[in-house]
């Protein structure tokens, strides 16, 4: 159950930021399934482990 609710979390997030980026015209893209992270906001959130297993799925792809 913990895991819909962040996911619901984090579609709201991701709904109102790009309502804000929309508003001021930004360029944004919106990444998919087949598309990776780059990790920097987990980066920026000091998020070690997230950013280790995103390192790692990653490596895993481009090898």
């Amino acid at each position: 159950m913990e895991k819909r609710v962040i996911r619901a979390e984090r579609k709201h997030l991701a709904d109102l930021l790009e309502e804000i980026l929309r508003k001021t015209g930004a360029e944004y893209v919106v990444l998919g399934k087949d598309r990776g992270c780059c990790g920097t906001p987990l980066l920026l959130v000091s998020d070690a482990r997230k950013l280790s297993e995103l390192v790692s799925r990653t490596s895993e792809r481009i090898n």
